[in-house]
């Protein structure tokens, strides 16, 4: 009994163990905030600035203001699913058959409702304030926000990778998407095509990541 107890205590000294990864609260709150900011940060002081008005476009049109709360709304869940279903342990990681259809819904639910701006339009459309590189900008930085996100899957173990990255990917394009809006100028059919189509290019980015990075660790 003490040579199985000598065996035990040796065991316990030699196992250094790992360092405990920060709360995927904090850190999704952090990447959320952080992203935000950069990106309004890099948007500010590189070509045109916001929009003139955007802020009293906000408060006279309802319509416009939900776009952009459901927007954000919806790139929060997305990043939140694709931090919990790398993280061991929690709800999302052992509920996942259930936990995933949170992503074709929120995406659904934002899709319908571009579509319907196109059809009935928040704001009058105008060329006011047109960024000519919001396209490039909004996969740039999506970019720039998508590297960070993954770089963070990485020092996780991702049971469901493709799932993760995904989400993540597009989280990281909705950013700069919801943004455009009020940087660039205000027309339902350039912002489903020029802002918002680059998180179809960074979900695929993500499942590339997932299948020959994440997945083969």
């Amino acid at each position: 009994m003490t040579q199985e107890n000598d065996f035990i205590q040796n065991l316990v000294n030699d196992n250094t163990g790992w360092k405990p990864l920060p709360l995927t609260r904090g850190v999704l709150l952090g990447w959320l905030i952080g992203g935000f900011a950069l990106v309004s940060i890099l948007m500010a002081f590189s070509f045109s600035g916001f929009r003139d008005g955007f802020f009293a476009e906000l408060q006279q049109s309802p319509q416009f203001l939900i776009e952009i709360v459901g927007a954000s709304i919806v790139c929060s869940i997305l990043a939140a699913l694709g931090l919990m279903l790398s993280v061991p342990g929690s709800l999302a990681t052992y509920q996942y058959p259930r936990m995933k259809v949170f992503i074709p819904l929120s995406l659904g639910f934002l899709g319908a409702y571009l579509v319907y701006a196109c059809i009935h339009p928040a704001l009058t459309p105008s060329m006011e304030g047109k960024r000519s590189y919001c396209l490039y900008e909004a996969l740039v930085y999506g970019l720039l926000l998508s590297g960070v996100y993954f770089r963070m899957l990485l020092k996780r173990v991702a049971l469901y990778p493709t799932g993760a990255a995904i989400a993540g990917g597009i989280a990281s394009a909705l950013i700069p998407a919801i943004l455009m809006q009020l940087g660039c100028m205000y027309d339902p059919y350039h912002a489903l095509a020029f802002h918002y189509g680059p998180a179809l290019a960074l979900g695929a980015i993500g499942y590339g990541v997932a299948r020959f990075v994440l997945s083969k660790r």
